[in-house]
Formats: C-alpha cells, structure tokens, sequence
C-alpha cells in the first residue's frame, strides 16, 4: 500500500479500494485509455493529463464513496492511491491537489475571453442551439462585460448571485438559494414533519 507522506514527519497510507481495482482491470483490459488518446485529439505539451486518464478517472470515480460534483474531481479520490491507475506519482499530484487561487483566476479569465470570442463568431447563426444559449446565459448572468468589451467574472458589488441566475450549463434546473447565513447550490426540498412518541411522518412538502 502507498504512501504519502506529510509535512509534520508521519506518512499517512493511502487507500487502494477492491472496486475501483476491478473497474481499472477492466478498462485495461478494453483499452479504454490507449483508444481515447488516439480517437481524441489533444496536445500532449498542454495537457497536464491525457483525455484518456481524465475519462479513467470519471469512470473510477462513480465506483467512489465519496459524492462531489465532477468539477471537484480531486475530492473523489481523497486518501486513494491514484498513481495506481495512472501509473505516475506526477500525473497523481495534478488531481490531488488543489489549484492555487491565483492560477484559477487565470484559467477563468480564459474561458470568459474564449466565451466571448466564440459570441462573437456565432453571432445569431446559432440562435436555435439550447448549449448556445446557456453560453449566452452564463456571460449575462455569471460576468460582467467592462468598457474595453471583455468581460469578468460577477462578484458582489455587481449584484451577486440570486435564484434565477445560472448556476451550471451542464444542469440548468439547478437553482441557488441563501437561507440562515448558508448558501445552497442545486436542488433544495423542504418537508413538513409531524412527530410524536409514536413516530414521525411526512405531512407535506
């Protein structure tokens, strides 16, 4: 079993789960990564990781106990061996640690300019596309466009998020709401229970 070791002086062992070890033979044993990077065009000298190991991951992470959004795939694989599947302690590190403030704020002034450019391309040609549409949604409601014509990302002084706003293309019926100091992200439900020394049930919601 790896390990991985800590700045105070203790190693800590990482965990190595049956389940993913089986799905990962049998990735292996189909090719999945080797097929992917082949069909897949991409520039080795610009990926960290290669679309093949990024797909293994996906798949290995919905064997996990772990439930994040797949945005914050790292957190899936908390404490896991990762250098097992991808065969490489460099390649592990890219998706066990986190990325540093300052390299986010470059990575999504990036995709604010590209979202732009690609605006500005499509124009109206595109009008009739829902995945152009929901581009269009996440530059009026998650940016802000300043005078020279790029945009930044909306923060508060700007009106902050509320529950109409866009909270991701890829689920746009999920909502966001703020209710006692907390901020909630997706799908909320709330639920009328009634209890007593019998027993609790559901009475609506």
């Amino acid at each position: 079993m790896a390990k991985l070791q800590m700045k105070s002086g203790f190693t800590r062992k990482l965990k190595l789960p049956l389940i993913l070890t089986l799905a990962h033979s049998v990735m292996k044993q189909l090719g999945l990564v080797e097929y992917i990077n082949e069909n897949v065009p991409w520039d080795p000298s610009h990926w960290e990781m290669s679309p093949g190991d990024l797909a293994q991951l996906l798949v290995l992470s919905t064997f996990t106990d772990i439930r994040t959004p797949l945005t914050h795939l790292e957190d899936r694989f908390e404490g896991i061996d990762v250098s097992f599947f991808l065969g490489s302690a460099s390649k592990s590190a890219t998706v066990n640690y986190h990325n540093h403030s300052e390299e986010i704020s470059v990575k999504i002034d990036t995709v604010l300019k590209d979202a732009a450019t690609l605006k500005e391309l499509c124009g109206s040609d595109y009008d009739d596309s829902s995945s152009y549409q929901l581009l269009l949604r996440v530059l009026k409601e998650q940016a802000v466009q300043k005078e020279d014509g790029t945009y930044r990302l909306r923060i508060k002084e700007y009106g902050g998020m509320d529950a109409s706003i866009l909270q991701n293309p890829a689920d746009p019926d999920a909502t966001y709401r703020e209710k006692a100091g907390k901020q909630h992200r997706g799908y909320v439900a709330n639920v009328i229970e009634a209890s007593g020394k019998n027993g609790s049930i559901i009475g609506d919601y």
